[in-house]
């Protein structure tokens, strides 16, 4: 066999063997958006909201856990559920987060800023 010919074959098997070296699917990792879903007018001064989460991840299922007053504590529970619901006063300017923890022990965090409704 020809030099040329074995260098062609032996570039051709470091080839394979580096394709099989590398993951046949990347996980994604896991990333989470809340967003406001509703907002109503419960009297003159005070607006019910509800937030809803939306998390994608290969390793399922996700959990969920809002801080609601944006003191750095959880406020909910963890929970496969991904909406929440807290009264606030009405033109507000309210910040919440949102983390998702997923099976694989992944987690993500999402800050949503926006302000309460105007009621009369």
């Amino acid at each position: 066999m020809s030099t040329s010919r074995l260098a062609l074959r032996f570039a051709a098997a470091a080839g394979f063997a580096f394709l099989f070296a590398m993951p046949m699917h990347a996980q994604n990792p896991l990333t989470v958006n809340a967003m406001v879903e509703n907002q109503v007018c419960l009297s003159k001064d005070f607006v019910q909201v509800t937030f809803t989460a939306v998390a994608d991840s290969d390793s399922q299922p996700v959990g969920f856990r809002w801080d609601l007053n944006n003191d750095n504590k959880p406020d909910t529970q963890l929970n496969t559920d991904p909406t929440a619901v807290q009264v606030y006063g009405d033109e507000s300017n309210i910040t919440v987060k949102v983390v998702a923890l997923n099976k694989a022990g992944e987690r993500a965090r999402d800050i949503l800023r926006f302000a309460t409704l105007k009621c009369r």
